[in-house]
């Protein structure tokens, strides 16, 4: 909170608001909201002036997103949750959408906004609504079409899809219509952590529907099929040993898109109060 004070008393200069995100980044990858007596105030305090900072068009905005993503993804599940959750209702996310279209290049950038986007308390239908889907499906798509070579960065992008598919069945039909890029990507990925995060957001994707503005239903089962996830999930498990995240979330994922394909059971994003199948999202 101290940290977050003196990047209030002196905003004004840049050089200084660069130094103390980049020291709040550092505060929440080493631990961050664990052991805070009062995680909920902390994180409402920090997350205010780090939104000052992505709000401000200078170097600033890029520190302060990597200081929100390492507040959000170090600590226990909790703590990450409690930030989000003050990211969002003091409007973080439109910000973190706008950084990420500013800083397009940028992959330190890109993973850390992604990282916020396809956080799991984003399937919290009271933190979801906050967030735009269909500008978070482009800000991914275009992140995915710039640096598929990176793989941290691949698995980000299919959790973030996922998560803004959830949330609206527009955004889900859009997501339907470009699976072949995230099956494309994920094919080009030798890692563990981005292939077991990749795989599971298909098996997920596959459970949902899209709606078009149309008014035409799209079946997100049918995309995933169509753009050769039961090819990528084959390859994954011939490659990684059966102990892997990676073969397991596989495995889920091919028997998801299996029932999927077959079962006459209405869409997860149908139904009241579903979030998502319980494995180990990661990436």
């Amino acid at each position: 909170e101290a940290l977050a004070g003196a990047m209030r008393e002196y905003g004004a200069d840049a050089r200084l608001v660069v130094r103390g995100a980049h020291r709040l980044e550092a505060h929440y990858a080493s631990g961050g909201l664990e052991g805070c007596t009062n995680a909920t105030r902390e994180a409402s305090v920090v997350a205010t002036e780090l939104l000052g900072a992505l709000r401000r068009a200078d170097s600033s905005g890029a520190s302060a997103l990597q200081a929100c993503a390492a507040a959000c993804a170090s600590s226990r599940p909790s703590g990450g949750a409690v930030f989000i959750d003050r990211l969002a209702a003091h409007g973080g996310l439109a910000c973190v959408l706008e950084t990420l279209s500013t800083h397009p290049d940028d992959g330190e950038v890109q993973r850390a906004g992604l990282g916020i986007l396809g956080h799991a308390r984003l399937l919290d239908r009271e933190a979801s609504v906050r967030l735009s889907a269909p500008r978070a499906v482009d800000a991914a798509f275009e992140a995915l079409s710039r640096h598929q070579g990176d793989p941290k960065l691949v698995g980000l992008a299919a959790l973030a899809l996922y998560n803004a598919a959830h949330a609206d069945m527009g955004a889900a039909a859009t997501v339907a219509g470009e699976c072949r890029l995230i099956v494309a990507s994920l094919q080009g990925c030798e890692a563990e952590s981005a292939r077991a995060a990749g795989c599971w957001a298909l098996g997920a994707l596959a459970a949902l529907e899209g709606l078009r503005e149309s008014g035409e239903r799209v079946s997100l089962a049918v995309a995933v099929k169509k753009a050769g996830a039961f090819e990528l999930f084959a390859e994954t498990l011939a490659r990684f040993p059966v102990s892997s995240i990676a073969h397991r979330n596989a495995t889920l994922a091919r028997g998801q898109l299996r029932d999927a394909l077959e079962s006459p059971e209405p869409p997860l994003n149908a139904r009241d109060g579903s979030s998502g199948p319980c494995s180990v999202r990661t990436v």
